[in-house]
């Protein structure tokens, strides 16, 4: 019996020294780092600068447009044939390419409007009173570039979408641009002494600043014409309010840049 259980012992003994041999000829092998993470990081870092420096290059071309612009309708050599002259001018082929999409559309009037009545706008004025201010509305790493005077007044604002510049706004007396202490961009539009509106606007993921709430006050046309009413917005909601509450909405939206806006710095034109 002994010596079975000696013999046990050595087969057991002798099958444990194959396996560890067999171990070290095949090792196991250690997980590959994983490099997948960091390699797409690094594309999109190189992906983020790439369009900055894209944007960045559009945005020099569209300032050298505003300061051409600028002096153009400055200038007392056009008269009332500047529309015609406008069409010559040296521009970038984006602002070339905003200017007609805009004539050919219902909203010609936002860009010419524009155009026409910047002396109007900021009389007694020249081209060293304009200048930009970048500014991200939608915290998306690109800003968006502001033309604007020496007081912070706004004349247009752009975006940078797919590639290309996008034209979200443009403003003129009868329809004059903010900015509110909180970074939101909105319009005050006049038709009269009573018929005023004005729009809240967010910038969308798809480039285009949306009204996402207003409110507005007007002469009731189709009843008594003594009568003003007043409007809430929200989204695509309307409902009657009170003279009250218009002017608790006017005083959260006033007729005048924020001290946020305001002390944001201008890069003159150069």
């Amino acid at each position: 019996m002994k010596k079975i259980l000696i013999c046990l012992l050595a087969v057991c003994m002798l099958a444990g020294l194959a396996s560890c041999a067999k171990e070290k000829k095949n090792p196991v092998s250690e997980p590959a780092p994983q490099t997948v993470e960091t390699q797409g990081e690094e594309a999109e870092t190189k992906e983020s600068t790439s369009e900055e420096q894209t944007y960045e290059k559009a945005y020099a071309e569209l300032i050298a447009d505003f300061k051409t612009l600028v002096e153009f309708r400055f200038s007392d050599a056009y008269g009332d044939k500047w529309y015609d002259s406008l069409l010559k001018l040296t521009l970038s082929e984006d602002f070339r390419g905003i200017i007609d999409a805009f004539v050919t559309e219902e909203q010609g009037d936002v860009v010419s409007n524009m155009i026409a009545e910047l002396p109007i706008s900021f009389s007694e004025t020249g081209t060293e009173d304009f200048g930009t201010i970048l500014h991200d509305l939608n915290q998306d790493k690109i800003p968006e570039l502001f033309w604007v005077h020496r007081n912070h007044s706004l004349v247009a604002v752009f975006t940078y979408q797919n590639g290309s510049v996008v034209l979200l706004d443009a403003f003129w007396p009868r329809y004059q641009g903010f900015v509110s202490e909180s970074g939101e961009v909105y319009g005050w539009g006049s038709g009269g002494a009573q018929d005023n509106r004005c729009s809240v606007f967010e910038l969308t993921k798809e480039g285009k600043l949306e009204m996402v709430k207003g409110f507005s006050e007007g002469t009731d046309f189709f009843g008594d014409p003594s009568k003003v009413i007043y409007s809430e917005y929200i989204g695509a909601q309307k409902q009657e309010i009170s003279a009250a509450r218009f002017e608790e909405l006017s005083l959260q939206y006033p007729r005048e840049q924020s001290d946020f806006w305001n002390a944001l710095s201008i890069e003159p034109l150069k």
